[in-house]
């Protein structure tokens, strides 16, 4: 083995110089010299595999080669071909239209740019182009007995270009439902604020003519935070979205893929089976967040709404439909985008949201708006949205930064009852996030109250003091009609619902491992009327982790 070590160092530079020379005289791509159990894995492009919404105008490629086999070790990559190409079938033959390395002799595996000369590409890249590519790494293998030298070639992946300018918005402008919150009293902000719906139903081009729909994109962005719905189901699983940023500078924005719906509609609407004249409905809920936060003192002095960058939540949004036509292969693209003719209401249940303090939320407001994110909605008492003239940041891609998600559910493990009618649930862990409350059947108006903590007293009642907001924990101390003690809470309000009635919040966030249960409703509960929800950026764990005991 040692032997075998020795040798290839010694003929290292010789084998590189036959390798480069293979690769540049019309070798294979697909037809390596032997089969060296070594593969190109984990191809990226941003650090993400195949992402949407990318707009650097340069981006970042990177790959790993792996052994499939053991008693692998000095394994170089002496060169490497990358090439890109706006057709799928011809990346996987070795065709790139849009850039192509040649063989480049060098180890490296990550930081590979689209370049920026014309030399190496045949034109810039554009936005909502979808780009496929491919890499081939030659390889040079010290194993038990002799040396291997191969080509190797990853799958065809791709990516999808987001929007480079902040032009290529248009028609989609900055919307809120009513004027600014800036000019409010403390007092005002702590009152019942709903939070702000929007609307827009939409018809679909010719959608019973040749055209067929090819992909169907939505880019948005809602500050603070929003959930985007499409014909009453909610899109994507990000929570707590766009991530927080100076919004005087920049502020991230998300794509999401919504082909597979925008078929469905149209396939409907081609046969006939659509029973309105709205082909479909988008609508948007949109949370205080970091942008609308309340006027809290923290420490008794520190108030953030001085200190951050703030304004009324708003939305912007886009949606773009490509359409291929049948009879001449040609594209078609439909946008829509927010603008003032759009309808607002504040009828939404979601009574008061705050990232510290918690949500209120009265379900018996639901009924008012039944179906108000589909086809068919009357929304006669709803008004038209405001276009904000409140400047702000960049449009920024979020990709392929990790968006927030409940990446674990975590069930109660205790259930006591240290008072009378009051109940606290152990979750057996300390973690950030929020819990699913189950509550069954419950009169109209009964209601009940969540507050979270880390520990417990020693009579088993939950202590709210260690992670209260801003150690606001006196009368007074938080400011002009600041509650007394900042602790975390959601209040839930039954609608009465004969089906029973399940909660989970939205804008908001908790660190707790203990959760206390109060209010007047007539059952009693057991273990699983509360589950835990984990919230984190959700990075890929296969990177790495470590344990602590």
């Amino acid at each position: 083995m040692e032997k075998a070590r020795q040798k290839f160092k010694s003929h290292q530079h010789w084998l590189v110089f036959i390798l480069c020379c293979w690769c540049h005289c019309g070798g294979s791509i697909a037809s390596p010299v032997r089969e060296c159990g070594v593969v190109v894995v984990n191809p990226r492009c941003e650090y993400a595999s195949n992402p949407l919404g990318i707009d650097t105008a340069r981006p970042t490629l990177s790959w790993t080669v792996s052994p499939t086999t053991t008693g692998l070790y000095n394994i170089s990559q002496t060169a490497y071909r990358v090439w890109a190409g706006s057709s799928k079938d011809a990346v996987a033959q070795g065709k790139g239209d849009l850039w192509d390395t040649g063989y480049v002799q060098s180890a490296q595996t990550h930081n590979i740019r689209y370049p920026s000369n014309s030399s190496e590409m045949s034109r810039k890249l554009r936005s909502f182009e979808r780009v496929y590519w491919a890499v081939t790494a030659s390889i040079v293998v010290a194993m038990e007995t002799r040396l291997c030298v191969s080509n190797t070639t990853s799958s065809v992946q791709e990516w999808e270009m987001g929007i480079l300018s902040n032009s290529e918005w248009e028609p989609a402008t900055w919307i809120q439902s009513d004027a600014s919150v800036t000019n409010k009293s403390d007092c005002q902000l702590y009152q019942d604020s709903p939070a702000p719906m929007f609307r827009r139903p939409f018809t679909l081009v010719n959608a019973s003519s040749s055209l067929s729909v090819v992909t169907a994109r939505i880019y948005v962005s809602g500050l603070g935070y929003y959930e985007l719905y499409l014909n009453g189901a909610r899109v994507g699983d990000h929570r707590l979205d766009p991530g927080w940023t100076a919004y005087q500078k920049t502020v991230l924005y998300s794509v999401y893929d919504v082909t597979a719906t925008i078929q469905a509609v149209h396939s409907n609407r081609s046969s006939n089976l659509t029973t309105t004249k709205e082909d479909g409905v988008l609508g948007v809920l949109l949370g205080n967040g970091w942008f609308n936060p309340l006027p809290l003192r923290f420490w008794g002095s520190l108030d953030l709404r001085d200190h951050l960058y703030i304004g009324s939540p708003r939305v912007i949004l886009q949606l773009r439909i490509t359409y291929r036509n049948r009879t001449d292969q040609s594209l078609v693209v439909q946008t829509i985008g927010t603008d003032d003719t759009w309808a607002t209401s504040k009828a939404s249940p979601l009574l008061r949201n705050n990232i510290y303090l918690g949500e209120v939320y009265d379900a018996r407001r639901e009924a008012a708006i039944q179906g108000w994110d589909k086809p068919g909605f009357n929304p006669s008492n709803w008004t038209r949205a405001v276009l904000c003239t409140q400047p702000v940041g960049k449009l920024t891609a979020q990709a392929p930064v990790p968006p927030i998600r409940v990446t674990k559910v975590i069930p109660a493990v205790a259930l006591t009852q240290p008072s009378p009618g009051v109940y606290v649930f152990d979750l057996g862990q300390n973690f950030a996030g929020w819990v699913t409350y189950k509550g069954g059947v419950e009169a109209a108006g009964t209601t009940v109250l969540l507050r979270y903590g880390e520990i417990l007293y020693p009579n088993g009642s939950l202590n709210v003091m260690t992670s209260v907001a801003g150690q606001i924990k006196h009368p007074g101390q938080g400011g002009p009609c600041a509650p007394a003690i900042a602790w975390q809470s959601d209040t839930y309000i039954f609608s009465g619902s004969l089906q029973g009635e399940t909660y989970t919040p939205r804008f908001t966030w908790h660190g707790f491992q203990y959760v206390e249960l109060s209010g007047n409703f007539t059952r009693a509960p057991t273990l699983d009327t509360l589950t835990g929800l984990r919230l984190n950026s959700d990075v890929d764990t296969s990177v790495g982790s470590f344990e602590t005991s």
